[in-house]
Formats: C-alpha cells, sequence, structure tokens
C-alpha cells in the first residue's frame, strides 16, 4: 500500500495549512522532513510537537509547525497518519507537496482516497462514507443534521437488520427444499416464513417514501413563481433573493426563460424558480418559455401563484399558495381568496409570505424521522429488494422464491457494502474532494 499526502484543509491562503499522510512510511517520511529524529518515541505518545519543515530534496527549511501522529490502527484511515499543521501559504504547501510527490514512498492522494482506505480497514461502513460526504457538502443546518444521523449507525443496522431477515427466509425455505424428509426440520417453514413477508415489504416501501423526503431536504425544495406577465414574479424573486437576480420592467414577456436562485429558510435549502407569464403567444421564443414553466410547475414542491387583479392562473393539481401582487397600489385591501397579500417592492406583507413558506415545507418534512435513506442509490437498491420481495407468493414454487429472496438479499447486502462494487465505490469516493 503507497504512503498518500494531500492538503486536507481548505483552500489556500489560510491561517492553518494540514497536510496529511497516510500509510505505512508515513512515519518514516516524517522524520526525513522534520528535525524529529531528536525526539524519541514522538510516533507513540499523541502528542502535538513543534518541529522544523524541510523540503526533501533540497533540505530548504521551509516552516515551522506542528506534527501529530496516529498509529495505527488509531486513525481516520487506520493506518499510520501524520498531520502537519503549518501556515496556509500557497507557496509552502504547494512546495512541500510538489517534492513529496518526487519521492519513491510517497504519491499524492486522490480525490476521497482517505475515507476509501477508512472503508477498507474497516474503520466506517459504506452508508457512513456516504453520509460524511453528504456531510461535507452540507449547507443548511437540515441538511447537516440529515448527514449526521445518517452516520451514526442507525441507518445501517437497520439495513443489516433486513437484510439478515431476507437471509435467514431463504436458508430456511432451501431447507425445507432440501431437508422436507428429515425429521428435525418442522413439516413445512415456508408458510411461517411468507407471513413475514409483507411486514418487510412495508418497512422498505415507507423507507422509500421517507426517503423522498430526504431527498427534498438534500436537494432543496422547489418553489416555482407563477402566473400572467407583469404580475410581480421577477420583482418577487429579487426580494426573496436580495438582489437582482431577474431583470424588472413593464413590458410584458421580459421574462422567458427559468431564473434560479438558492436561498436558506428556516435552516432548510430553498430553490425559487422565475418562470415565464402565462399567456396566449404566437412568438415562438415566447411560447417556449410559457411551456416551460408549465412544465415547471407541475414539478415544483410549490407553486407561488401569483395575481395583481385576483385572478390566478388555473394550476388544479398544485401545492400553491395563491399571492396578490401590488399591494402597495392599492388603496384598500381588494377581497379576493388570496391566501397573502404582498409588495415585492416595498417589502410589506413578505413576512407573511415566508412564514406560509415555512409552514409549507413543515408540512413536506413532518414525516422525515430519524432514520432517512442515505441517497438515491439507497433508493435504487430498496426498491430492487421490493420487486423480489413482491414475487413472492405461496403458489409459487419454493425454487423460485427462493431464488427470489437470494437476489433480494444481494440488493440489501449491496446497500450496506457487504458485497463490494468498484464501479459504485468508485463514483461514491470520486464524489470526495482531495485530502477527504
Amino acid at each position: 500500500m503507497d504512503t498518500i499526502a494531500a492538503l486536507s484543509s481548505g483552500a489556500l491562503p489560510a491561517g492553518i495549512a494540514v497536510i496529511r499522510l497516510s500509510g505505512p512510511d508515513a512515519f518514516q517520511v516524517a522524520q526525513l522532513i522534520s528535525d524529529l529524529g531528536v525526539h524519541t518515541g514522538w510516533a507513540e505518545d499523541r502528542k502535538a510537537r513543534l518541529a522544523s519543515i524541510f523540503d526533501p530534496l533540497t533540505r530548504e527549511k521551509l516552516d515551522r509547525g506542528l506534527v501529530l501522529a496516529f498509529k495505527a490502527p488509531h486513525s481516520f484511515t487506520g493506518e499510520d497518519v501524520v498531520e502537519l499543521h503549518l501556515h496556509g501559504s500557497r507557496a509552502i504547501v504547494d512546495q512541500l507537496l510538489a517534492s513529496l510527490s518526487k519521492l519513491d514512498n510517497v504519491r499524492l492522494a486522490e480525490p476521497g482516497e482517505y475515507t476509501r482506505r477508512a472503508f477498507v480497514n474497516g474503520k466506517m461502513d459504506i452508508v457512513a462514507t456516504e453520509a460524511l460526504g453528504d456531510l461535507i457538502q452540507a449547507e443548511t443546518q437540515s441538511q447537516r443534521r440529515l448527514a449526521f444521523t445518517t452516520a451514526d449507525g442507525q441507518l445501517v443496522s437497520m439495513y443489516r437488520n433486513w437484510r439478515d431477515k431476507v437471509l435467514r427466509s431463504r436458508a430456511m425455505i432451501e431447507a425445507d427444499i432440501d431437508f422436507a424428509d428429515e425429521e428435525d426440520v418442522p413439516g413445512s417453514v415456508a408458510d411461517a416464513i411468507y407471513a413475514e413477508v409483507p411486514a418487510l415489504l412495508k418497512a422498505l416501501q415507507d423507507q422509500i417514501k421517507n426517503a423522498e423526503v430526504a431527498e427534498r431536504v438534500r436537494e432543496g425544495f422547489r418553489i416555482v413563481i407563477f402566473g400572467p406577465p407583469n404580475a410581480g414574479k421577477s420583482t418577487l424573486l429579487n426580494a426573496l433573493a436580495g438582489r437582482e437576480a431577474a431583470i424588472v420592467t413593464d413590458i410584458p414577456g421580459t421574462t422567458r426563460d427559468m431564473i434560479e436562485v438558492q436561498l436558506e429558510l428556516n435552516g432548510y435549502l430553498v430553490r425559487v424558480v422565475d418562470t415565464a407569464g402565462i399567456r396566449e403567444t404566437d412568438e415562438t421564443v415566447e411560447k417556449l418559455g410559457v411551456d416551460r414553466a408549465l412544465g415547471a410547475a407541475s414539478e415544483a414542491d410549490l407553486v407561488l401563484n401569483l395575481s395583481s387583479d385576483s385572478v390566478w392562473s388555473q394550476l388544479t393539481e398544485a401545492n400553491q399558495l395563491m399571492v396578490l401582487t401590488k399591494a402597495d397600489l392599492r388603496s384598500e385591501q381588494i377581497n379576493s381568496e388570496a391566501d397573502v397579500a404582498i409588495s415585492a417592492k416595498t417589502g410589506w406583507g413578505m413576512d407573511d409570505l415566508l412564514a406560509l413558506i415555512g409552514e409549507k415545507i413543515g408540512d413536506a418534512v413532518a414525516g422525515l424521522n430519524e432514520r432517512a435513506a442515505g441517497n438515491r442509490r439507497h433508493v435504487a437498491k430498496m426498491q430492487k429488494a421490493v420487486v423480489h420481495l413482491g414475487d413472492i407468493v405461496a403458489s409459487r414454487p419454493l425454487e423460485l422464491n427462493a431464488e427470489s429472496f437470494r437476489l433480494a438479499g444481494q440488493q440489501l447486502s449491496e446497500l450496506t457494502g457487504e458485497i463490494g462494487n468498484e464501479e459504485i465505490l468508485g463514483e461514491i469516493f470520486s464524489s470526495f474532494c482531495i485530502g477527504k
């Protein structure tokens, strides 16, 4: 196994840069590039040491910083690990990493390689590994909580419990096939096994539904601003974004395509989309914009259906809020079916609108439990397991039902990482940054 090196802290320049070495020669390399040779037992006592750091090729002194050693298996990767805490200078880091990469026993780490080694060495399971990636990329508090909960082991424990039930069921069915004439195999166990399948199916299906909510938290709630031309859609987008994200004019049809901004609302990531005004038109580009607006509204988690005259565009099946706009231009409130009246220009009513959006988001995540499915890979594996378990019926031959249990168990084993797949593992770890 190679010894790898990489910058494991944030972008440079910075107050501190952390360079991490991991592998069988990590301690040897650390002594080569520092003056730690004067300290006996420096790698075993798990103390931070102040040391001078040298270029391993030219012996030029580069910096002075802290050196921390983590002896295997008590490290993040499960290997010997050394961390160099240096000044966050791009010049220092670039020269040191360039020189380290020229040593025969050291190379630069690939994206996600430290985490992959932790997985290979049994320091974390594949579900916790994926959750770590989500945690690093978390932009909102809800994403952080979801990733942290997934990483704590509850989710993989549930997955393994399902897998063990499926493997046990398969073993019992195969015992019924192979040893039906033996005295120590009671009658037929198949009926008892089949009786357990509906509950397992429901657990998997409930978790798949829960994953849909978790994906909204992870990917962001999609809110589409919808309505006729000059209803104030772009003005509202700019007010929510706090900047001039869209062009605002009195000319109908200014917005031809969709404009999206990201916000954080009540700790949740929200993606707000401004769309073209809905009206009959023969103009080719504008018509394309109207079609896209209708498509976006049909796929949105929430539609803000805007009107400046209390006549709203018809969306029968959408989850929507009726928003009466341009309240600052009215001498008195118009009686209407609006959920809220606002003036995006002056800010009047905006707090009420944000509160209603927050309620809608709260309703959407109300069913999210502590063990939400990690990501789309998890959902795909569970969906395939559901298909195989759904094929199991008492009227089928035992051999076919045993095969369905085998296929379902394979999906759940791949879900927990018990059965490896290099292509899947490569995709998971490649999404990590270099140094993690």
